[in-house]
């Protein structure tokens, strides 16, 4: 009777802290922003790594950007993976495409192709238009993945739907002209068909 008693108290206490630990996070988050926007990088990491110990993947995420890029600490690509995982992990679309990049360059962490596309396709299918570019030249040139004109195709025509004029949407409508030339009208079809259900699903 009494661990009944005991467990449905700490199961109260979760749901009134819950929320204040949220909008702890989500303040602390602020506060890194406005400290970021006056070039004070130290505070923006000091508050940025508060709201991540609240469980606030956007902190997470700008965590790893400034151990990769060196602003408020120390420059430390390990760090910057470690930071980027765990926000990619929590959902951040951000944090996937770069941590893709990282294992694709072999930053902070061994090369690792297959794991690459693991991330950029995650992120591509949150809506991250340069991981939907980077998952589309994968399938074409068959990297870490079996060569796929269908899924290529499909892929940089997301991307450069979701791009704003720009040298990507540039290069991603010349590669996919490109892969137009190698096609057969059924995998044409079935690129579009598949454009059409990626579309249809984000609605």
């Amino acid at each position: 009777m009494a661990i009944t008693r005991l467990l449905l108290i700490g199961a109260l206490l979760t749901l009134a802290t819950g929320p204040a630990m949220a909008d702890a996070a989500t303040q602390a988050y602020a506060q890194g922003q406005d400290a970021y926007g006056r070039g004070d990088y130290a505070a923006a990491v000091e508050a940025w790594r508060h709201a991540a110990r609240l469980g606030n993947s956007a902190a997470e995420f700008r965590l790893g950007a400034m151990y990769e890029e060196g602003k408020g600490v120390d420059a430390d690509p390990k760090q910057a993976v470690q930071w980027y995982r765990r926000a990619a992990q929590h959902g951040s679309e951000r944090a996937q495409f770069n941590l893709a990049h990282m294992y694709a360059s072999g930053t902070g962490v061994e090369k690792n192709e297959g794991e690459a596309a693991k991330w950029y396709r995650r992120s591509a299918e949150r809506g991250n238009a340069h991981a939907q570019y980077a998952l589309g030249l994968i399938y074409y040139r068959g990297i870490a993945v079996q060569r796929d004109l269908v899924e290529a195709y499909a892929w940089l025509t997301v991307a450069a739907h979701n791009f704003k004029p720009n040298a990507f949407r540039d290069n991603a409508d010349e590669v996919r002209d490109q892969i137009r030339r190698e096609m057969t009208p059924a995998q044409l079809k079935a690129a579009r068909d598949r454009v059409d259900e990626w579309a249809s699903a984000r609605d």
